[in-house]
């Protein structure tokens, strides 16, 4: 909790004074986690996620997104039952990313669609694994990075702008490592947003 309030003040005090328009988005991700050096197939897993940000340099046919928020990345598992816990594993993250949205405008200007990518940084908050006993050998990362790619469509509604989002993370490093080998994932989602124009 302290790093998720210490990452939204920096977020507000970096941005706010060029924020045009504060948005919330509200929806699901849904993700597994793959050991490279087995080919286990496990379940994937379906976690809430909140984001808060801001849009800033609108232009005809882009501007940025900023966000900070909380992501869990997971999996249910197939062959290990009845441990405290479940059979499910999952970390949870404060995740800082911002996007260049490309976007074309309605006629009328009130619909917009449009597409984006980029950096985001995933900092753990904390994680389940520690008990599972097929991650005790792997050393959890404190960090992980990776891309954003999204798409999506909003409607203009006087100053409010209402969204429907899906996005997909493209993975840069691993969640752990052991000795001989690592623990990535893959993880994609849609969320619904609601947004206010500043100005």
């Amino acid at each position: 909790m302290k790093k998720m309030l210490l990452l939204a003040g920096l977020f507000v005090g970096l941005k706010s004074t060029y924020a045009q328009v504060v948005h919330l988005n509200m929806g699901i991700t849904t993700s597994n986690l793959r050991v490279e050096a087995f080919k286990v197939k496990n379940n994937p897993l379906v976690t809430p996620t909140i984001m808060a940000g801001i849009e800033y340099l609108h232009k005809k046919w882009f501007y940025l997104s900023s966000e900070v928020g909380y992501v869990a990345l997971g999996e249910r598992h197939t062959l290990l039952i009845g441990r405290p816990g479940g059979d499910m594993s999952w970390y949870n993250f404060a995740q800082v990313n911002t996007t260049f949205r490309a976007r074309h405008l309605s006629p009328s200007a009130h619909t917009e669609f449009f597409a984006g990518a980029g950096p985001y940084l995933n900092i753990l908050l904390n994680n389940n694994e520690k008990d599972h006993p097929l991650f005790e050998a792997y050393d959890t990362k404190t960090c992980n990075t990776g891309i954003k790619t999204e798409a999506g469509i909003v409607r203009n509604i006087n100053r409010f702008r209402v969204g429907l989002t899906g996005n997909y993370l493209l993975r840069l490093s691993p969640l752990a490592t052991s000795r001989y080998t690592k623990i990535n994932y893959n993880a994609w989602g849609i969320t619904l947003g609601l947004g206010y124009k500043l100005r």
